[in-house]
């Protein structure tokens, strides 16, 4: 059987921020309750998530003296996300660009920490100079 996406769309309203993934139809026809409830859980995974990452970035430091793991962390907090997220059965459009756009960092900075992150298998191994 042939699975085509429906696209969710993510945006930042009042409200909140709205998630932009895709799942497989079939999966959307399961009803639209249960669809409803797991994008809710989403949503509030990647606004935590974002928090985490922005925290991450927040405690590297200035300057030169800056702390390369926590770059690591940040990397981890956004991989897990997008690893949780297909787990569920769904995919994040964009997953470099959106989560970049609602930190307000480029999509370069996001494919460098989650590379930096898969590079990397234990923090403590970094060299911080």
């Amino acid at each position: 059987m042939t699975q085509y996406p429906l696209v969710l769309e993510v945006t930042q309203t009042d409200k909140g921020l709205r998630i932009r993934a895709s799942t497989a139809i079939d999966k959307a026809l399961e009803g639209a309750e249960g669809l409803h409830a797991q994008l809710r859980c989403v949503e509030i995974d990647y606004a935590g998530t974002l928090a985490a990452v922005k925290a991450s970035l927040a405690s590297a430091g200035k300057g030169r003296f800056k702390d390369p793991r926590a770059y690591w962390f940040a990397g981890k907090h956004l991989a897990e996300f997008i690893a949780r997220l297909e787990a569920q059965g769904f995919y994040l459009v964009d997953k470099n660009r959106t989560p970049a756009r609602h930190l307000g960092i480029s999509r370069a900075s996001v494919e460098k920490m989650m590379a930096f992150y898969g590079r990397y298998l234990d923090p403590t191994r970094i060299d911080t100079s």
